[in-house]
């Protein structure tokens, strides 16, 4: 007795170049891209334990959270990653995990950014921006908030950053020993808030151009060289930075 195996190559779904639709509520036939398929159909089947339910609501309510921080706060979770926006706000909603209901004192800011707020504690800081608005014939949208950062920049005594509504100052800088010559890094920084509250971004694009705006308005503040309005190039700093304070 001799048994014959034939094999056959199906060219389409079920013999037909054209079969589509549902067969018997389990399969589906159907052509995509021109190239004929064949899906099983299945049931949705919640398979949700109750405590993933509990942390995707925990989870969503981070992301609310976060968009509720503001800027300010936003850009410190996004400098202690290298001003990376991504990580920053997955250690942000890492934290509103860990945390979520027992938030540590100095919460929502990171541990290792907020040591100090310093922002009180300049005297007169008020009379800084008086000096600089008079001196660039620009008013700032916002008071720019000061944080002493208990970290080192190599070369550097200050840091302003984006959008212009906070700057830093590290364990180096003559700020954190109330040196005479901390009154340059403070008009610095506050002109370099200035523009960038207006618009005017210290990005790779200017950064050239950033700096030395901020640092000559600086020496004129701290000589009392108020009058003429400062220009660079000709131009003031209402027309390097015209965008207008934000509503």
């Amino acid at each position: 007795m001799f048994i014959y195996v034939i094999m056959v190559k199906i060219i389409g779904p079920l013999f037909s170049e054209e079969a589509k639709g549902v067969f018997a509520n389990t399969l589906f036939y159907g052509k995509q891209n021109g190239v004929n398929f064949a899906k099983m159909l299945f049931n949705k089947v919640k398979r949700r334990a109750p405590l993933q339910s509990i942390q995707r609501t925990i989870f969503k309510e981070g992301m609310e959270a976060w968009k509720l921080l503001g800027p300010v706060v936003q850009s410190l979770w996004h400098f202690q990653n290298r001003l990376q926006p991504r990580q920053g706000r997955c250690d942000f909603l890492t934290v509103w995990m860990l945390n979520h209901g027992e938030p540590w004192n100095l919460y929502p800011i990171p541990r290792n950014i907020n040591t100090i707020d310093f922002t009180d504690r300049i005297a007169s800081y008020s009379d800084f921006m008086d000096d600089v608005e008079e001196l660039t014939g620009l008013l700032f949208c916002d008071t720019p908030e000061v944080y002493y950062m208990a970290f080192v920049w190599y070369g550097m005594d200050g840091i302003s950053f984006l959008p212009g509504y906070f700057w830093g100052f590290p364990q180096n800088s003559p700020l954190a020993f109330d040196k005479p010559s901390g009154d340059l890094v403070i008009y610095r920084e506050l002109a370099h808030c200035l523009l960038m509250q207006h618009g005017f971004p210290a990005n790779h694009a200017n950064t050239l151009d950033h700096g030395f705006m901020a640092q000559e308005v600086a020496v004129r503040c701290v000589a009392g060289d108020l009058t003429p309005v400062y220009t660079y190039q000709g131009k003031t700093f209402s027309e390097w930075a015209p965008d207008s304070c934000p509503a």
